[in-house]
């Protein structure tokens, strides 16, 4: 799975639900994290910018939470 192999997870949450008159989407893991700043301003968050592209096409908001040794949270919503 690609989470385990490059986060080092052995635990994955995926979330679906319905929020306030719209949709939430969420994965959580319990991997190395990283700093979602350092890794856009690197050039090696390719994958988040493309993530936070697509959701923001379709008129919702993407929420990346992570840190070094503290697994990694990204949730899309969309509101109604």
């Amino acid at each position: 799975m690609f989470l385990a192999k490059h986060s080092g997870a052995t635990c994955v949450d995926v979330r679906l639900s319905k929020r306030n008159k719209g949709l939430e989407v969420g994965v959580r893991d319990n991997g190395a994290g990283f700093d979602p700043a350092d890794a856009t301003a690197q050039g090696t968050g390719r994958g988040l910018k493309s993530m936070k592209g697509r959701v923001k096409l379709s008129g919702g908001t993407l929420t990346i939470t992570s840190g070094p040794n503290r697994g990694t949270d990204i949730t899309a919503r969309w509101k109604k």
